[in-house]
């Protein structure tokens, strides 16, 4: 690495920022970003390329249709496209297939329905580079296919696509974008950059929502999308936010706007995914806010099935170091869920099976420091379908093959265990900490899978006796400026008003009240 040393001198980095950066392992080039709010250059002949054959779906008249995910990025991808394709004066079209009935991507029944309705041009959002069938089977019909995904391409296969944009062709800093920021980049280049807002907060939702890399153009996208949705504002967003304390933030996007997006897909036999397209096309205040209110009671349905789903599932039987649920009753879009639940509970790897004809179909969850995509993977011969990553897994497997699986599994897994896994802490000096240095750890946000928000770990030997907040929360003032608060409505109020040393592992945040402010230490947990 360059000298970081005296980069972090020449910018002025306080010490709990500088020990935050050197705690994980970045990158000079990640570093640089995250404090210089480095910006990289784009170029893509792929992209001119399409935007070509766009200009010339406009100068014929040609009708374009957008065909998406049923995830939380394939809606807002769908949506960003569809939006900047009708503000350039192009005919647009959408469709994100039915999870539960058409499963996942274009197929060739989607192409005959778009061809039936007159579409030439059809872009793909989020998903395409393996659909091969379909692609050829567009063809046939003279229709071109652009298409437009993040997920893996098989090098091996070599097909030759109409056009393509993927991450895997791009420049560096655009190699890690999620189907949205892949969607942005067309809309961006189509409307010359202008009138870009909205795009930007609907691929933030995206890339936070598929936990894509928080570097690179994705950390652009991140900082600008709430930065836009802060200071303009979006009603479609805030509308879907049932309680927020001062900024919106990467966490009440992840808690409050993801899962109700998502829930559209889940509960694919309950709710038309497409629906949540055209709520973000509505323009009437009125139908935002009514419409609002139906996603969120869905969420809320979706809520109380995966609880008593949880609650009401067969008994976990261990295979080998796997523990697997099957249980027909459970819905097929909340395996995912369910799955989770278990893993929090026992910590361990969890897979959860319901039944579709003669399919078995499921979700596996594990916790960090156990990969269940290694553990399944090999076995994907015996799968219909197999996807995920290291701490999640989607997979089908026929009725016939079960008992095989789930002896391989028993084999395989026997040996495996959950590594230790600490999440990093760091020592926070209170002599240290003012509104300055609160700033400058303020400014490390976007947090993410490959920049990880460190616990921050305070001892204070003498405190003043706390107040209590609402009969159930207490405070500390530590010093001028600074609070410590705890928000465990268990707490034993007694017992903690007279301590005289805390030590806790806590966030940092601000208060201000007419015109003061101060550092709140947000207890996370006692030690």
């Amino acid at each position: 690495m360059k000298d970081i040393s005296k980069f972090f001198i020449e910018n002025n980095v306080s010490k709990l920022v500088e020990d935050v950066l050197m705690s994980q392992e970045l990158t000079f080039e990640q570093i640089e970003q995250i404090i210089k709010d480095k910006k990289y250059p784009f170029e893509s002949k792929d992209l001119e390329n399409i935007i070509d054959r766009i200009l010339m779906a406009k100068a014929k008249g040609e009708k374009v249709v957008i065909v998406g995910d049923y995830d939380a990025d394939g809606i807002m991808a769908t949506t960003i496209l569809v939006k900047a394709l009708k503000a350039f004066g192009v005919e647009t079209g959408f469709y994100i297939p039915d999870r539960l009935k058409e499963g996942y991507g274009i197929n060739k029944a989607i192409v005959s329905m778009v061809s039936e309705k007159g579409y030439s041009l059809i872009i793909t959002v989020d998903n395409g580079v393996v659909a091969y069938e379909a692609l050829d089977f567009a063809k046939s019909l003279g229709i071109d296919v652009i298409v437009t995904d993040h997920h893996t391409i098989d090098k091996a296969v070599n097909y030759n696509y109409d056009y393509i944009l993927h991450p895997d062709y791009l420049s560096v800093g655009y190699n890690d974008l999620a189907g949205a920021g892949i969607a942005l980049l067309i809309a961006e280049k189509l409307l010359n950059g202008q009138t870009m807002a909205e795009y930007y907060v609907y691929a933030m939702v995206a890339t936070i929502a598929d936990m894509v890399s928080v570097f690179g153009h994705n950390r652009n996208i991140i900082k600008n999308g709430l930065y836009v949705l802060n200071k303009h504002g979006n009603q479609h967003i805030e509308k879907l936010i049932h309680y927020r304390n001062g900024i919106i933030d990467q966490q009440v996007i992840s808690f409050q706007v993801v899962p109700k997006l998502n829930t559209a897909g889940r509960l694919a036999d309950r709710v038309n995914v497409n629906n949540l397209v055209r709520y973000f096309l509505l323009e009437d205040s009125t139908e935002i806010e009514a419409l609002a209110k139906t996603i969120t009671s869905l969420n809320q349905d979706r809520i109380t099935m995966t609880r008593d789903s949880f609650n009401n599932s067969n008994g976990i039987v261990k295979y080998g170091s796997l523990n697997i649920v099957i249980d027909p009753e459970i819905h097929e879009g909340l395996t995912g869920l369910i799955a989770g639940r278990h893993m929090n509970k026992l910590n361990e790897p969890v897979l959860v099976l319901t039944k579709n004809n003669n399919l078995y179909k499921g979700s596996g969850r594990s916790p960090k420091g156990y990969d269940i995509f290694a553990l399944i993977s090999p076995l994907r011969d015996l799968l219909e379908s197999f996807g995920g990553h290291k701490q999640a897994c989607g997979l089908s497997i026929d009725e016939n093959d079960l008992d095989i699986f789930l002896d391989a599994i028993t084999e395989d897994s026997k040996d495996l265990k959950v590594l230790e896994n600490i999440d990093p802490f760091l020592k926070l000096d209170l002599d240290s900490l003012n509104l300055e240095v609160y700033n400058q750890f303020q400014s490390l946000e976007p947090y993410g899978v490959d920049f990880i928000k460190p616990l921050l770990k305070v001892k204070v030997k003498t405190v003043q006796n706390p107040s209590i907040l609402a009969e159930k929360f207490l405070k500390w003032n530590i010093r001028s400026g600074i609070e410590m608060i705890s928000f465990d409505r268990n707490l034993d109020l007694e017992m903690y008003k007279n301590i005289k040393e805390i030590e806790a592992f806590v966030d940092l945040s601000l208060n201000e009240f007419r015109g003061r402010k101060t550092i709140n230490l947000i207890i996370q947990e006692f030690i």
